[in-house]
């Protein structure tokens, strides 16, 4: 339970900023509440010391620690980078938030559980439904209505593809409890081959946790919401969508493919490697016809995930051949994500910037 402390003092600052915003109007304060609620989180974080080894739901790993710690991180300079379009009443919610996704990524990163590990994505997609909504209805324009409708078709869209991406996902990890009897990853990981006796099964688990996470992380083929829905919010949004479901699928693709699931890794990496090449072929030869800015950084998204699939599947292969170095492919796909997240929070941070409130930047 202590583990959970940051995660539920960032849950607790946003069920308070969602019950103060009903009563108190102070659009410009919710955002440097929630920034302190977010110190608050890394301090109780400090306070757990470095990376250990916990049994049980949660995990105090390298990968746990990394994950947890980048969240509160990059966290902050989402919540600042909101805060700008934020000068109306719908202010409270859309912090809140996202606070809750911040949050659910914290969990994603020391899930050592299947069922944990589900919750914490969905604790990131829910409030992702809502910050869609929110946004675009918050930033003035001469059009209200052009934007309500806007603000509705990106939110419809994320919402009906995103349910299901999660019902694969969810119907993966139902195949994956079949096969091994267990949803605690730890214990799947410590009994050896997974695929021993359920090989074929095994397999279909494989490619429906990949796909399910592929939405996450807006890989090819299941990348075709991206662009439609970075076009039709704001640029804190897109920062948003560009960011916490990348991360949150990448290091739950890490903890299932690379560590949860020995004997797979032949089958793994070769997926990978796929994925790989298309998305970042896909991704960077779309983008030349773009004039939409957010429409063209969401292909240089879709090209990014590409370039981390890489790692994930030299991790992968790695394992499979038996090389001791395999993490060292996890260590370049998350220093990529995180180099990745600085340098996308601060492109939608400068195009917010030399936009106005009436007249944002949009095109090329």
């Amino acid at each position: 339970v202590c583990l959970l402390i940051p995660e539920c003092v960032l849950i607790a600052v946003a069920v308070a900023i969602y019950v103060a915003g009903a009563f108190v109007e102070a659009p410009k304060r919710w955002s440097w509440i929630a920034v302190a609620g977010i110190l608050a989180a890394a301090v109780a974080l400090a306070l757990q010391g470095g990376p250990s080894v916990v049994d049980g739901p949660l995990t105090g790993d390298s990968l746990a620690y990394f994950a947890r710690w980048m969240a509160l991180a990059f966290g902050a300079l989402l919540v600042l980078l909101a805060s700008r379009p934020l000068a109306t009443p719908g202010t409270p919610e859309y912090v809140g938030s996202l606070l809750l996704a911040i949050a659910g990524l914290m969990l994603v990163g020391g899930a050592s559980e299947l069922v944990l590990l589900f919750l914490g994505l969905e604790l990131i997609s829910i409030p992702t439904y809502i910050l869609l909504y929110l946004g675009r209805r918050d930033s003035a324009n001469q059009d209200p209505a052009s934007q309500d409708s806007a603000s509705q078709e990106s939110a419809a869209k994320y919402f009906y593809l995103s349910i299901l991406a999660s019902a694969m996902l969810l119907y993966g990890f139902s195949f994956f409890y079949g096969t091994t009897g267990s949803t605690d990853l730890a214990a799947v990981h410590g009994a050896g081959d997974v695929s021993a006796g359920f090989a074929d099964l095994t397999k279909v688990v494989l490619v429906l946790i990949i796909a399910g996470l592929g939405f996450k992380i807006a890989a090819v083929p299941f990348h075709f919401y991206a662009p439609d829905v970075y076009q039709g919010t704001t640029h804190a949004n897109a920062a948003m969508l560009s960011v916490l479901p990348k991360a949150a699928g990448f290091v739950a693709l890490v903890r299932l493919v690379v560590v949860a699931m020995p004997g797979m890794e032949s089958y793994s990496w070769r997926i990978a490697l796929v994925l790989s090449v298309a998305t970042m072929t896909f991704g960077n030869v779309v983008a030349l016809w773009q004039d939409n800015l957010r429409r063209l950084l969401a292909y240089s998204s879709i090209a990014h995930a590409g370039y981390m699939l890489i790692g994930l599947a030299v991790a992968a292969a790695s394992n499979a051949t038996g090389v001791p170095a395999g993490l060292d492919g996890v260590g370049a796909l998350l220093f990529y994500l995180c180099v990745y997240t600085a340098a996308t929070i601060g492109t939608f941070a400068v195009l917010d910037y030399l936009g106005r409130r009436d007249a944002p930047v949009e095109a090329v």
